[in-house]
């Protein structure tokens, strides 16, 4: 709760109520990147997936934004085509803004875009480390932070080229590692799905990271 009044606070009274909550399915794509977004996002709960898609036709999943968090705050200020694609992993419940109208409140709103500078700020040198520092872990470890940041409950099934590609790894080493995830009984593989066996091992794993990763829930 205290994380979700924090990001609440961003706006001025009254705005919030102009939202409208929806509910959308797992999957659903929220922004196509390329497009103009005509609605502006507060995810309270469930999670996203942000993904690039790399004129060489390669797609990087770039992150997981975990509720509360806003999806479209640089559109918002820019008026430019989204950078980037966000899907829902899971259900997802939101507040949807129409974007022209919340780029007349809030751009015009001065404590509103200090605060969001501040927070934009924040976030990209918290990514910039935790980029680096991602890096020091074993690809067994990041692969076992990736499966858990894109299941649907129990299921993964993310393309091998797209693991690989978003973790700077070849597919042959992604392959091996889910193969021997599956040896030791943590996945259980039906056909280009994979379910999770052993939550706990690949918590383990993780645990490191996901302690880095905390850090930007922490500052939304």
């Amino acid at each position: 709760m205290q994380q979700t009044d924090h990001l609440r606070d961003l706006f001025p009274e009254g705005f919030l109520k102009r939202g409208t909550v929806r509910s959308v399915p797992d999957g659903k794509c929220l922004v196509r990147q390329g497009s103009h977004m005509d609605t502006f996002y507060l995810i309270t709960n469930g999670k996203c997936g942000i993904s690039c898609d790399l004129s060489n036709g390669k797609t990087i999943l770039i992150r997981t934004a975990h509720a509360p968090c806003l999806i479209g705050e640089m559109e918002l200020l820019n008026d430019e085509p989204a950078m980037m694609t966000v899907r829902a992993i899971g259900e997802c419940s939101l507040l949807a803004f129409d974007m022209k109208e919340a780029r007349r409140i809030l751009c015009a709103d001065h404590a509103f875009l200090q605060k969001l500078s501040v927070l934009t700020i924040r976030k990209e040198h918290e990514n910039a480390v935790k980029l680096i520092c991602a890096e020091a872990y074993p690809l067994a470890d990041r692969l076992a932070f990736f499966i858990l940041e894109h299941c649907r409950g129990s299921v993964f099934r993310v393309k091998k080229t797209e693991i690989a590609d978003s973790l700077g790894a070849s597919y042959r080493h992604i392959e091996k590692l889910m193969d021997d995830f599956v040896k030791q009984g943590v996945l259980q593989k039906e056909r280009c799905t994979y379910l999770i066996r052993d939550e706990a091992k690949l918590r383990e794993l993780s645990d490191g990271l996901s302690e880095l990763m905390q850090r930007e829930t922490e500052l939304e």
